[in-house]
């Protein structure tokens, strides 16, 4: 990524200042580097200790459209997306899910996952799976594609629908005759979407950066979205980090600002959104609320055991 009217280092600087380190290290490691997909194409399984691995390797290919697991492994799908968090409506091929049952659904694009134990004992064979759903495939998502398919369709159901196929799904799973299996109905499971109410903590809660029309105190954010990578504390919450926020908001006129604000959208690239939220709801046009960006960017956490319980935004 460019860097965009700031002094600040670039990370392409860091990594050379580091690249004498990771010399060493890689000396050490070159055997289990992996290769590049050109390289590997003429590689064979046999190139790897099968000794060192612990299985079969499987033979490397870019043809064949599906899941290989080595011999002895299997694999099944187990939670996708659409399918119902506990007892709400099922999916439907066609698109045609509301944006109330798609809240009540498993979001797209899984990312990061977390196991939390429900019973004390060492096999762990009850408990809670949390995970993010980071972005969207608008074409699949609704009948007709999104705004950039059938921009004349695009509604203000569409956009609700996108943000509840966001954010991060907790689900009750139970293992019964050695197959995992996920308890519906459920009371821990839950939701969490981009309009799901959220306090904030650290240095930035209740400061000018983050308040807004519908927000002056700046102590509730609405949502999260572009959940990428996780963490599970000792405490037992779970952490999920927000990325790419740029992608959703929409600004058409920087010029009418500060010259800081300006540059704070330039380091960012905010200007076009992937979505067309903006067209429906406005805390997503940055013209008329140009703090609302500053609401988003940072890690969430939350008790995944207390369905009920409000998401806090980290802010140190």
């Amino acid at each position: 990524m460019a860097n965009r009217a700031t002094k600040n280092v670039t990370f392409s600087t860091v990594l050379e200042r580091a690249i004498s380190r990771r010399q060493i290290v890689m000396a050490g490691l070159t055997a289990m580097a992996t290769p590049l997909p050109s390289q590997a194409k003429l590689m064979s399984p046999a190139a790897f200790s099968s000794t060192l691995l612990g299985f079969k390797p499987i033979a490397v290919s870019d043809l064949v459209d599906e899941v290989v697991v080595p011999q002895g492994y299997s694999v099944e799908v187990f939670y996708r997306w659409g399918d119902p968090i506990s007892d709400g409506p099922e999916f439907k091929l066609d698109a045609s899910n509301t944006a109330q049952e798609q809240r009540q659904q498993a979001g797209m694009h899984h990312d990061a996952l977390q196991f939390y134990p429900i019973t004390t004992d060492l096999a762990n064979e009850h408990g809670l799976l949390v995970m993010n759903h980071e972005y969207i495939d608008a074409q699949i998502l609704h009948i007709g594609g999104g705004v950039f398919d059938l921009p004349q369709q695009f509604s203000a159901e569409k956009v609700l629908k996108e943000q509840y196929a966001h954010g991060i799904s907790v689900i009750e799973i139970k293992k019964y005759n050695a197959q995992w299996q996920i308890v519906r109905p459920s009371s821990l499971a839950r939701r969490i979407t981009a309009t799901t109410a959220m306090t904030i903590a650290g240095p930035v809660a209740g400061s000018d950066y983050i308040k807004t029309e519908a927000d002056p105190d700046g102590k509730v954010i609405l949502g999260t979205f572009n959940n990428c990578s996780n963490g599970k504390m000792p405490w037992g919450t779970y952490l999920s980090c927000e990325e790419n926020i740029n992608g959703y908001f929409k600004l058409s006129n920087p010029e009418i600002r500060s010259d800081k604000q300006q540059l704070a959208w330039q380091r960012y690239s905010f200007g076009n959104s992937y979505y067309g939220w903006h067209q429906h709801d406005p805390r997503f046009n940055l013209d008329l609320h140009p703090n609302e960006a500053n609401r988003f960017g940072w890690v969430i956490e939350f008790d995944p055991f207390n369905p009920t319980s409000q998401p806090v935004k980290r802010t140190a």
